[in-house]
């Protein structure tokens, strides 16, 4: 007769070595070794397995980590009856002191798509004291947003925004793509707004590339078309756009959106401009030795923030490079109580050079 062998998976040979193991051994072994052979078990052949051996267990080595190691294996097959009922029996013993208790309460909701539950969850969390993790409230936002997107106004891109949004909080950026494609399809028309949100999701994501082609040129376009009609525009429309051009290379584009940007903030006191992009400009402007530029961009700088050593140094750059004096900046420094670093001693040197 002939033989024909049939290999086993890794799991299947996992499953053969744990079966090797009885309650007795797992017991000496340690409360971890049990914990992982009924989650071995559930993997390996279904959550009957990994009752099968919960209720084989001495009372003593029920712990609440194997009761909820047993929760876990329901939930992942989505046994809603069984998790809810072996939740109950958890409360009765007091065995729900643990986030990860609650997680698979939330992940349960999510999977069989009652996420209108979730929020219940993470309010009973809180009412016994239990502290959410970072996880939870990723849980609970998530399933705010699913529950958000069924209600969406397909006319109106404000929801839709909300949602991108939020799911750049999340860090989720394929759900950021999916949701603009659609805003797309549905609106129609969409607004500078909702080209400014998806810039900033993008930029919270440190996702730039994915910006679509042409993005930024339209996202400015759209501000100048509403400056050009008498309505209002924001330093910050202004400054998310600026942001996109500097991170694309064009320090230029990026400069003239902050020029924007600074004109804007008589009407919107408070604003503070990105200081990343600021020094970028700064640095640029000193380098190219753009006199008026460098002047009229600090000169705007300090009617919104105070005055620093790039500031300086930039105009240092720039009046050295063409051969002017430098004597009153460096007084100005030292009335704004402004120490010369080595960096400053560098450029002072490009005199001698």
């Amino acid at each position: 007769m002939k033989m024909t062998f049939v290999p086993f998976s890794p799991i299947e040979h996992t499953v053969q070595f744990v079966d090797a193991l009885t309650v007795d051994t797992v017991t000496e072994l340690s409360e971890v070794m049990g914990l992982f052979k009924e989650q071995i078990l559930f993997f390996g052949r279904g959550f009957l397995s990994a009752e099968s051996y919960f209720d084989k267990l001495k009372d003593q080595d029920k712990t609440e980590k194997a009761y909820g190691a047993l929760l876990n294996c329901y939930v992942g097959q989505r046994q809603t009856d069984k998790s809810l009922s072996h939740l109950h029996k958890m409360k009765e013993l007091c065995f729900v002191s643990s986030p990860l208790t609650y997680n698979h309460v939330m992940c349960l909701y999510t999977n069989i798509g009652r996420h209108e539950k979730v929020p219940d969850v993470m309010r009973e969390m809180k009412l016994n004291k239990v502290s959410p993790e970072n996880f939870s409230y990723r849980i609970c936002i998530n399933s705010y947003g699913v529950r958000s997107e069924q209600k969406l106004d397909n006319k109106d891109g404000t929801d839709y925004n909300h949602l991108i949004s939020l799911y750049a909080s999340l860090g989720n950026k394929a759900e950021v793509l999916r949701l603009w494609g659609i805003e797309k399809e549905a609106c129609k028309r969409y607004m500078n707004k909702d080209f400014i949100v998806l810039l900033q999701s993008l930029m919270k994501l440190e996702e730039f590339e994915e910006a679509e082609k042409g993005l930024y040129e339209k996202a400015e376009a759209m501000l100048e078309n509403l400056m050009e009609k008498g309505k209002a525009t924001t330093p910050n429309s202004w400054g998310v756009v600026a942001t996109g051009y500097l991170d694309k290379g064009q320090v230029k584009k990026a400069l003239e959106c902050m020029k924007t940007t600074l004109s804007l903030t008589m009407e919107n006191k408070g604003w503070k401009p990105n200081l990343r992009v600021v020094t970028s400009i700064l640095d640029w402007l000193g380098d190219e030795v753009i006199i008026h530029d460098v002047e009229d961009f600090v000169a705007s700088l300090r009617t919104v923030i105070p005055v620093d050593r790039k500031m300086y140094h930039a105009l240092l750059k720039a009046y050295i490079t063409d051969g002017k004096r430098v004597d009153k900046f460096l007084d100005r420094m030292k009335a704004d109580k402004i120490d010369e670093d080595e960096e400053t001693k560098t450029i002072l040197a490009m005199k001698s050079s």
